[in-house]
């Protein structure tokens, strides 16, 4: 079954942010998590892990900004994985991790293996893989390297406050992306091993930004054209 899944992701998952290797870092992510918990359903983590962003792309490609990737995956999977003959009990619980991983929405997921889906899917945006990403996206989108404008003054003129979502993309960049979504990520996931974790990517994110400000503005003692 694991082979035919990561077959249907390979022609699904084109995105160089949301490609199958972001897929495979969340599973490792969430089984790093679940390691020493008796709860969980190993199985039902690993598919959850490889298909939560199988819609991804097809949210990216829809002009009309209709399509909710965790609303779309959860229909792909169903199909996908009722073809396999996966157990509807089981079904039933991977469409929730699918549809609960965004990062922001209000409702809760209710079974442990969405809950760790989750806080692994945060996970994947923080510290040096989450730099990394975030610039992948940020060449996708043609965002800035850098954007020094306090975050109050650029929330005011570019993010829509009713939906959170980044009005112009060509003003955004990976800094303002952190401060916006990622600095106090901790605080909203849900196992305490994640949110250990993510403190410390945290830190590192914000000794990365801090040092690419200085570099920036020509601050610290290794200056280009100093002699």
């Amino acid at each position: 079954m694991i082979r035919e899944i990561k077959a249907y992701l390979e022609k699904e998952l084109f995105e160089s942010s949301h490609d199958i290797e972001h897929s495979y870092r969340v599973a490792q992510n969430a089984e790093i998590l679940a390691a020493r918990r008796e709860d969980v359903d190993m199985e039902v983590l690993k598919i959850s892990a490889l298909l939560h962003d199988i819609a991804k792309a097809r949210e990216d490609l829809d002009a009309s900004h209709q399509t909710d990737h965790c609303v779309e995956g959860v229909k792909m999977a169903s199909d996908l994985l009722r073809k396999l003959n996966y157990p509807e009990a089981k079904l039933e619980k991977v469409c929730q991790a699918i549809r609960y991983h965004r990062e922001f929405q209000p409702d809760v997921p209710l079974c442990i293996e969405a809950m760790l889906i989750y806080d692994a899917g945060i996970l994947e945006n923080l510290g040096a893989i989450g730099i990394a990403r975030t610039y992948m996206i940020a060449g996708e989108f043609q965002e800035k390297l850098y954007n020094p404008e306090p975050l109050a003054a650029y929330i005011q003129k570019n993010v829509n406050i009713s939906t959170g979502k980044v009005m112009d993309f060509s003003i955004h960049a990976p800094n303002l992306e952190f401060d916006l979504n990622w600095a106090d990520a901790d605080r909203r996931l849900y196992t305490p091993e994640a949110k250990k974790t993510a403190r410390e990517r945290i830190a590192f994110s914000k000794m990365f930004f801090r040092t690419l400000h200085n570099e920036w503005y020509g601050k610290g003692e290794e200056r280009i054209g100093k002699s």
